[in-house]
């Protein structure tokens, strides 16, 4: 389920996870409620739990503006808040990836020391 939050407000969603790292990082006035679909934290959070370290949001939901400035793609997964771009300190990005197997959609963007990950309900990989 997509829950709505005010982006001026953090609330927590599980033990681990604030509504406000998963706001749009854009600067835009019109910008205020982050969507944030329940079945991505509790991945997150299920994972966050395996590895015993903390995840880092890069990028959760995204403003159409922003997700158009950064070059996401017009269908973005990011739009819908079923996404989030991650890091965890400390691990290699490719080897991250294997523990992130069992995710819906799994992008590995090498360079740029990011994890993408989904809940858009089917299998979908890619690199780069």
């Amino acid at each position: 389920m997509i829950k709505e939050y005010a982006k001026a407000v953090s609330e927590r969603l599980s033990d681990n996870f604030k509504s406000s790292e998963f706001n749009c990082k854009c600067s835009y006035e019109t910008c205020n409620i982050t969507y944030i679909d329940t079945d991505l934290i509790t991945y997150l959070e299920k994972k966050r739990k395996e590895l015993n370290k903390p995840i880092v949001i890069t990028s959760g939901f995204r403003c159409t503006a922003h997700n158009r400035d950064v070059g996401g793609k017009s269908g973005s997964i990011h739009l819908q808040g079923k996404a989030a771009d991650i890091r965890v300190p400390g691990e290699d990005m490719v080897r991250l990836a294997d523990r992130f197997e069992d995710a819906d959609g799994r992008g590995l963007y090498p360079g740029r020391h990011f994890l993408h990950l989904d809940v858009r309900g089917y299998k979908a990989r890619w690199n780069g």
